[in-house]
């Protein structure tokens, strides 16, 4: 028997084959990452379409019945995707279902909006804009106006022209009835003298929006006096026709009859007001007023009065009936008053309103004539007793200030409608020409002092 070679030895005893199959064998590593990762190892997928479609497999494989020629690559897709869905973050599930949610949302706005659009497109003779108006808009009364939307929080901003500010408003103290209709007379009067309201209350039958001015400092004494009047008037506070408005002022605050009637017009409870800038009696009624349809603003006055509604005068106290929304309300600037009397204090200050009122209309003011009210001219003649006093002079100087700025305003308004193709006629031009040139001597702005020019025709 040979012994054995040094081959022989190192080499177990088994066939060729096996001696290199294992030569062959590649070399053991000591990493611990191997070339060929296992399925099970496999993190979650880094896209949404990856994840979408192991979730697909999940749910549909089972259903679906595979085809032959690739069964055996449907049990390895199925395997995969449940080694991957088994080793998946729960979140990957919460956020592929509020996924699907969102597509299933917007898949149904999209259809929304098509089929709007494509109903639009065949019944689009619908006037949508008709159709929006008829419902925002509810039904309102044929006299509705913009004041009638106010609240009394709204209105009480009325009271900023008075210096210093009130202690006390209280509007609608005694409250006229929702169904009070007619003219609506506007005055005001202090609380120690309501004497001449009374005829008021008897003679007049219509609604009468009454503002009763105190600077009583106690609110509880204001109230026992309007208690006594209404006693003494008469009046049913249960079903009225008067509207008492108490303004308690100041002690230092002076009579500003403007913005006293001012306040008396924006609660008043019917939509056409006569603003009664005296104390005289009515010597009319309300029901030979031509109220409705009324857009201009009227002077009442007697049959017999030659007054003209085209000259300036300052000497009258004759109400004004006008719609209650009308556009111009008494200036309330002129906070020194004219004269320490109150009659006086306010043919001063309606006269600046009648003068606001006449530029506004161009001398288109109407008249109304009725068979026995009368105007009291005496009061303004005695206006120069108290023309040398440090008030008197104030008020003088804001009052020709006042007409001139209205003057300079109401001559731009014109320029404007007139290169729009609206400006007033001839005869109102004229009118304003000859109304404002005393005033607008020496202005400031005096490229307003020039004449207007007169339509053409004219």
């Amino acid at each position: 028997m040979q012994p054995s070679t040094l081959a022989d030895s190192m080499i177990p005893s088994s066939n060729s084959r096996s001696h290199l199959l294992h030569r062959t064998r590649p070399p053991t590593h000591s990493r611990k990452s191997s070339a060929f990762t296992p399925f099970s190892t496999i993190g979650e997928p880094n896209t949404y379409t990856t994840l979408f479609a192991s979730t697909a497999r999940k749910h549909f494989s089972g259903h679906i019945a595979p085809h032959n020629p690739i069964s055996t690559m449907n049990n390895f897709d199925s395997a995969l995707s449940t080694n991957l869905n088994s080793n998946s973050d729960p979140r990957s599930s919460r956020l592929l279902s509020v996924s699907a949610v969102w597509m299933v949302y917007v898949y149904a706005f999209i259809s929304l909006v098509f089929f709007f659009s494509a109903a639009y497109s065949v019944l689009g003779k619908v006037s949508w804009s008709a159709y929006l108006m008829t419902v925002a808009i509810p039904d309102r009364p044929v006299n509705h106006s913009y004041l009638d939307d106010l609240s009394d929080l709204q209105r009480m901003a009325k009271l900023s022209s008075l210096h210093p500010p009130p202690e006390r408003f209280e509007p609608s103290y005694i409250g006229a009835t929702s169904s009070v209709s007619g003219i609506s007379a506007c005055i005001w009067a202090s609380d120690n003298d309501l004497g001449w309201v009374t005829s008021w209350v008897a003679e007049w039958d219509g609604p009468i929006s009454l503002l009763v001015v105190s600077r009583s400092p106690q609110i509880s004494e204001l109230h026992g006096i309007i208690s006594a009047f209404a006693r003494t008037s008469g009046i049913d506070t249960a079903s009225s026709r008067i509207s008492v408005h108490l303004l308690q002022l100041h002690p230092a605050t002076s009579d500003i009859p403007n913005a006293f009637l001012n306040l008396a017009r924006l609660f008043a409870p019917t939509s056409s007001v006569l603003l009664v800038p005296g104390i005289h009696r009515p010597l009319t009624v309300p029901s030979l007023l031509p109220h409705k349809g009324l857009e201009t603003p009227t002077l009442v006055l007697s049959a017999n009065d030659t007054y003209s509604a085209a000259v300036e005068h300052d000497d009258v106290s004759v109400p004004v009936f006008l719609p209650r929304p009308h556009d111009v309300w008494c200036t309330e600037r002129f906070f020194s008053p004219a004269s320490t009397d109150t009659a006086l204090m306010r043919s001063a200050d309606w006269s600046a309103c009648l003068w606001q009122l006449h530029l506004d209309s161009m001398s288109g003011m109407g008249i109304v004539r009725t068979p026995s009210w009368h105007s009291a001219r005496a009061i303004p003649a005695a206006l120069g007793s108290d023309a040398s006093s440090l008030d008197g002079i104030i008020h003088r100087r804001l009052s020709t200030r006042f007409r001139s700025e209205t003057c300079v305003l109401a001559i731009k308004r014109q320029e404007v409608l007139d290169a729009a193709g609206a400006g007033a006629d001839a005869q109102g031009i004229r009118w304003l020409q000859a109304a404002c040139k005393p005033y607008l001597a020496g202005s400031l702005d005096s490229s307003s002092s020039k004449s207007l020019p007169l339509p053409k025709g004219a």
